[in-house]
């Protein structure tokens, strides 16, 4: 007596396990015992009911003739097989033979699908139906990805407005040299038509918005094209300045699913505008420091980098502290984004000492300083030319060098610039 269990993937691979120490027991055969530690006297591996004797596929068995039958054992002889990628299902039969186990592994190959084709009434563009299988799955999916397909399309159909899509599939195979021809049957079912529509906040009339969504009542719903519309208004908006314009819908179907009522919400906010003030920044620069015309918005984290990318570009010529502060101020339908820049003054380098450096001589290290004496003292500068003589130090052996920059600006009250002395101990 024997009984089938299948095994697909790694959910196979349990039931499978599940069904062996459970036993393949029917009324009249053994028991699990006569199964599970008797020995193996017989191992077969069939394709379509031919035995399979080709040692690349053999040479994977792990339950060998002779030895006590284990778990382990078909479990990872399943695994293999599935591993080569040429077999769809593989099926264990286990049966008494001769005080032992007979063990029979049929094999089911997967079947080259040659071409899919849709049939039904598709309603949407057949390119676009078959690109959705295509784009995801390859031109000639698997039989075994038959089923994801078919969740694509449902999907596809959902997407487009179609309450209740039915996708189904079947294979034909006339000549298995000529491979299999996949074959999808589609029934995209109603779609309801708009009834009513309710327009709320929008700065134009009900008739203006619609006709520039091109949205018309008794026309079949399409939620992937309302989306793409009401996307473009949105856009339109925020060309505008009304940065943090909002555009939704909110549905209502019917009971009997023939008709819809929608609701357009929309929500301009206020016309942004930026302004600066206190000192000069250069007009060409402005919009890739604050690009808040380029990004479409006034959050707060665009607000801060912004503020970060001033200063960091005033420091960079020497203002070390410079400021970039920012207020919003909301009146009449109006945010205005005011930048105050304080640059303080310029710090300039006045002197560049270097002690302590017993071991590399002072001439090396100054080349590898690139502030001069007179020229705008830039911090980020020079940190890195103290990293590259630690890393001199270190290249020589000297793991454990340790530099102390120093900065001292000059005590005079120039409101306009400061001299810097840069000193690097060396120790």
């Amino acid at each position: 007596m024997s009984m089938v269990r299948r095994a697909r993937g790694q959910t196979g691979l349990l039931l499978l396990a599940a069904g062996l120490l459970a036993g393949f027991a029917r009324p009249g055969s053994a028991a699990v015992p006569d199964y599970v530690g008797r020995p193996v006297v017989q191992v077969r591996l069939e394709v379509e009911g031919v035995e399979l004797l080709e040692p690349a596929v053999t040479d994977l068995v792990e339950t060998r003739v002779g030895q006590p039958l284990s778990m382990a054992e078909v479990r990872e002889t399943v695994g293999h097989l599935f591993g080569l990628g040429r077999y769809e299902d593989v099926q264990v039969r286990a049966s008494l033979m001769n005080n032992g186990v007979g063990l029979v592994y049929a094999l089911v190959p997967v079947h080259r699908v040659r071409a899919i084709e849709f049939r039904g009434t598709l309603r949407l563009s057949e390119s676009l139906v078959r690109a959705t299988v295509t784009d995801r799955l390859g031109p000639t999916p698997a039989i075994g990805r038959a089923a994801e397909a078919v969740r694509l399309l449902e999907d596809l159909y959902h997407e487009h407005g179609y309450r209740h899509p039915m996708v189904t599939f079947r294979s034909i195979t006339e000549d298995k040299a000529d491979g299999t021809r996949l074959i999808f049957d589609v029934n995209p079912g109603a779609r309801p038509r708009v009834r009513m529509v309710t327009v709320e906040g929008a700065p134009i009339t009900r008739e203006a918005l619609l006709d520039r969504i091109n949205l018309r009542t008794s026309a079949p719903f399409e939620p992937v094209a309302l989306v793409t519309s009401l996307g473009r208004y949105r856009a339109e908006l925020q060309a505008r300045g009304y940065y943090e314009a909002r555009v939704n819908y909110l549905q209502r179907v019917a009971a009997d699913e023939l008709t819809v009522d929608l609701t357009i919400i929309v929500e301009t906010g206020p016309v942004v505008t930026v302004r600066f003030e206190g000192d000069p920044l250069p007009e060409r620069e402005r919009d890739a420091l604050v690009p808040i015309a380029r990004e479409q918005s006034v959050d707060e984290d665009l607000l801060e980098d912004s503020k970060r990318r001033i200063e960091r570009r005033l420091r960079d010529e020497g203002y070390r502290d410079a400021r970039a502060d920012y207020t919003r101020l909301e009146t009449g339908g109006t945010l205005t984004v005011v930048f105050t820049v304080t640059r303080g003054p310029q710090h300039r380098l006045a002197v560049m000492e270097i002690v302590g450096n017993n071991s590399v001589p002072t001439a090396q290290l100054r080349a590898l300083v690139r502030l001069k004496e007179g020229e705008p003292f830039v911090d980020s500068i020079f940190l890195a030319d103290v990293a590259g003589m630690a890393d001199v130090y270190r290249r020589q052996g000297f793991a454990g060098v340790k530099i102390d920059p120093m900065v001292s600006p000059s005590d005079r009250p120039d409101t306009v610039e400061r001299l810097v002395t840069a000193r690097v101990s060396i120790s």
